[in-house]
């Protein structure tokens, strides 16, 4: 298997974070849950990722939910307590 970060640069430590990793090893998911918040770069991962798929994208974390739409807009979803 391919590791993702043959591809990127070296020092690019963003492609370690495990939403980039999980995408890319599962291209037609379209729903993924991440066990941490997103930090910068992922969000802007996956708003380029909805982009280039042509297809939103959700994503939840323990602290909320996004959307990530086609058009590049991001929809915060906030996480309801039980």
């Amino acid at each position: 298997m391919k590791n993702i970060s043959d591809d990127v640069p070296i020092g690019c430590i963003k492609a370690h974070h495990a939403g980039p990793q999980i995408a890319a090893h599962n291209p037609d998911t379209r729903a993924f849950g991440i066990s941490r918040a997103l930090c910068p770069g992922c969000q802007s991962f996956f708003r380029r990722y909805a982009q280039y798929r042509g297809a939103s994208i959700a994503v939840s974390t323990p602290v909320q939910g996004y959307i990530f739409r086609s058009n590049g807009t991001v929809i915060p979803v906030p996480r309801q307590e039980p």
